[in-house]
């Protein structure tokens, strides 16, 4: 399931709650609050979001959590500075779907270097933004960077593995703070039938107004939506 598809005529629509998109959100319900219960951190238990759900895991409080993967590596990597052991799982999938099968949601960024339309001398700033994002030296190919993190991040290479399967097979989902934010932070305490009959109306039009023309430019840059395809 997919909180965006796309029909027959590639027009995409809000589908987190079609049959498949109920039944995904019955199955997250039931792995946080009856699999996983005694030993998965949830927001709800902390009143601190993800950020308080990623430092119990790394001191110990837990011995799972559903986190950002921003908190294995970079700026906020709290996990990987906290902990020297510890690996890493892509979002458990029932039997419907194909073994091995991984995936990752990616949301648009908190913050984008673009180019104002008003600018004098575009052309000038594309070159500099080309220059800026050039590989760095050593690690120009897909393989040097998965080493790099495998040694600086990740205890094990089948952690970096994970990871860049979730990466190379992300499906993207407008920002979750368009009016579907219950979906994406609070999935495990809700049922998914009452809040889609409670919210639908209210969601698809956002979804109509707030993201159709995103996903819109995105095929008509690339050619495709990936992950609908």
């Amino acid at each position: 399931a997919s909180v965006i598809s796309l029909d027959a005529d590639g027009k995409p629509y809000f589908s987190a709650y079609d049959p498949n998109g109920i039944k995904a959100m019955d199955a997250c319900i039931r792995f946080y609050n009856e699999t996983c219960k005694d030993f998965i951190s949830k927001s709800a238990a902390t009143g601190a979001g993800h950020d308080g759900m990623a430092r119990r895991f790394s001191t110990g409080e837990a011995s799972m959590a559903a986190i950002y993967t921003g908190y294995i590596y970079g700026r906020d990597a709290i996990v990987a500075q906290e902990l020297y052991d510890f690996g890493i799982l892509s979002w458990p999938h029932g039997p419907d779907v194909e073994p091995g099968y991984t995936f990752g949601v990616i949301e648009n960024i908190y913050s984008a270097v673009a180019i104002p339309i008003t600018s004098p001398e575009p052309t000038y700033t594309a070159f500099l933004l080309n220059a800026l994002y050039e590989p760095l030296e050593g690690y120009e190919n897909r393989q040097t960077v998965q080493e790099y993190m495998t040694h600086n991040y990740f205890f094990d290479e089948r952690d970096a593995k994970v990871f860049f399967d979730m990466y190379d097979n992300c499906i993207y989902n407008y920002y979750h703070w368009f009016g579907a934010g219950e979906i994406v932070n609070y999935i495990g305490f809700n049922s998914a039938t009452e809040y889609s009959q409670k919210h639908l109306t209210a969601l698809e039009s956002s979804f109509e107004n707030s993201a159709v023309a995103i996903i819109e430019a995105m095929v008509s840059m690339h050619g495709t939506y990936k992950g609908h395809d």
